[in-house]
């Protein structure tokens, strides 16, 4: 077969080569490993070679649980238990060392998705900002860090800290207001949570003003916007983030 052909793959071995790739990998050299695949006719998917790449994957990233949360989803427990708290020195380093950089010697995944609001949940005596809930976890996601070669942080909030919800609380709610007063405020405080993150050894990547903001109604994290009002808070927000953090942060049209 010429690399111009069209290469006829079954969807369940697109998914399997794909969930084998690693940071960076390109997923083409493991679908041509697989021709056996082309006798199957249901859901198959035709690769095309001749029209050049069209998504190139710079790195994959992970999740990291910092913090306890119920079985099920149900609740924010007071006791203390995660990644890497809870595992020992010599588990930790095979932590880093065989997953995380998956026996590289330079690096492994390119960033890590830390879930603000939730698995980062510790606050400041006013409520208004973030922070390690326990001694030692943001030193830990630092170490993390450093030790796996990461890139940084995916900063995505399930909530904002609880003096901005209706419900004073992590779970359930929404803003308490939406005007530009508030909202700039809020976004002040969200900066004050990612240069807190920073200063502690934690680079920032990329940032996320809210996970599911269509959902305000479940028993852990979470903080409900009605679409008007999340690209209001979205462009009042994003371009102080931006600036300040020093990410690259768009902000969408009014369509």
């Amino acid at each position: 077969m010429s690399p111009s052909e069209p290469h006829h793959v079954h969807r369940r071995t697109l998914l399997r080569g794909a969930a084998f790739t690693a940071a960076g990998a390109a997923v083409t050299p493991l679908l041509r490993a697989t021709p056996a695949a082309a006798a199957s006719t249901s859901g198959e998917y035709v690769i095309r070679f001749d029209q050049g790449p069209k998504q190139t994957i710079l790195g994959l990233g992970f999740e990291i649980q910092s913090d306890s949360i119920g079985s099920g989803n149900n609740g924010l427990p007071e006791d203390v238990s995660g990644v890497p708290y809870d595992l020992t020195p010599s588990e930790r380093t095979r932590f880093y060392q065989e997953m995380l950089k998956g026996g590289r010697s330079d690096r492994g995944f390119r960033y890590c998705r830390l879930a603000m609001g939730l698995y980062y949940r510790g606050l400041s005596d006013d409520k208004k900002r973030l922070k390690g809930r326990y001694p030692g976890q943001t030193a830990l996601l630092a170490d993390m860090i450093s030790q796996a070669g990461i890139e940084g942080i995916s900063a995505e909030y399930w909530s904002p800290a609880t003096y901005w919800k209706t419900t004073g609380a992590f779970v359930g709610g929404t803003l308490t207001a939406f005007d530009d007063v508030k909202l700039n405020a809020l976004g002040d405080a969200m900066v004050a949570d990612l240069t807190y993150l920073t200063s502690y050894g934690v680079p920032i990547s990329a940032w996320g003003l809210q996970n599911e903001p269509n959902y305000g109604d479940r028993m852990y994290s979470c903080c409900y916007y009605e679409p008007q009002n999340y690209l209001k808070a979205f462009k009042r927000i994003a371009p102080n983030v931006g600036s300040q953090v020093m990410l690259d942060v768009s902000v969408p049209g009014d369509a």
